[in-house]
């Protein structure tokens, strides 16, 4: 398989997840910790398991910081997973990919400061643009009690945080470990962190809850999640170019907020929205290069 098929692969995946996510966060009648919790552990677990199984080539080295990484990355991703579930039931799609797109700040920020990585000029005028992208899809959930910002832009705001400080520990665990490792305790620990953030809410919720339609989600989530994950990692190590692969990566913003205006019919502040996907979309070309 070709990058480009990869990366078509990954387009796919990844703009139905987060169109599906949205409808079902919209509609689930679960506490917003029990989603996220099934989709990791009906999606993950098959795949890592079906992955190591067919590649081989586990090996891990490990010490005490390999089991901070794995912690933390497991902990914080798992965070976003809830937090981003949240925020799916109270913005559209647009607003939230858009202000989304601050996790390459948070991330790029805590990679300089951490593990050492450079900030280019170009990577810093691109933050610029990142923070005013986002500002402006938050002014977009702004109502007429004048409040500045929204409680789905906030939580927004904090799924993007948590994401960015666990791609940042993933980054850190990934470099001692094989990928198929990776697969196995990277995506175990974010299984574990999502189960334990959800695990009462999972026992008190009534069974009659759990129905057909509510599980067959979180099992078709679950599993996109992770094949889009793969598709693009797969990418990435065929082209030995992050620069391009993310590059490539950033047009899921624009076609996930077409996806939303033409698919999900969401028209709120379409004229907001559009200036904001069109910063925020520059600001990551930027900090692409």
């Amino acid at each position: 398989m070709t990058w480009q098929l990869s990366m078509g692969f990954f387009f796919i995946c990844s703009v139905i997840n987060v169109l599906w996510q949205r409808t079902y966060a919209q509609k689930s009648k679960l506490s917003g910790k029990v989603p996220p919790a099934l989709q990791y552990a009906f999606g993950l677990i098959p795949f890592a398991l079906i992955y190591a199984l067919f590649s081989g080539n586990i090996h891990i080295t490990w010490s005490t910081s390999t089991i901070i990484y794995l912690v933390l990355e497991g902990l914080f991703i798992g965070l976003f997973n809830w937090l981003a579930f949240l925020a799916y039931k109270k913005t559209n799609v647009a607003q939230f990919e858009t202000i989304f797109q601050s996790y390459a700040l948070t991330a790029a920020l805590l990679g300089w400061i951490l593990l050492h990585e450079s900030l280019t000029g170009m990577q810093l005028i691109g933050s610029a643009l990142l923070i005013g992208g986002a500002l402006i899809a938050a002014s977009a959930s702004q109502e007429k009690k004048k409040q500045s910002m929204t409680s789905g832009a906030v939580l927004t705001f904090m799924a993007a945080t948590a994401l960015g400080i666990g791609l940042v520990a993933e980054k850190a665990a990934i470099g001692r470990m094989t990928l198929s490792a990776y697969f196995i305790f990277g995506y175990g620990t974010q299984v574990i962190a999502s189960l334990a953030i959800g695990a009462r809410e999972l026992t008190q919720t009534k069974k009659e809850l759990f129905t057909r339609h509510e599980l067959l989600s979180c099992l078709g989530i679950g599993l996109l999640s992770a094949l889009g994950g793969f598709f693009y990692i797969y990418a990435l190590s065929k082209t030995s170019n992050v620069g391009l692969t993310t590059i490539i990566s950033t047009f899921q913003l624009p076609l996930v907020v077409i996806g939303g205006y033409f698919i999900l019919k969401e028209k709120d502040n379409v004229a907001r929205m559009a200036l904001a996907s069109v910063v925020a979309f520059a600001g990551l070309l930027l900090c692409s290069l």
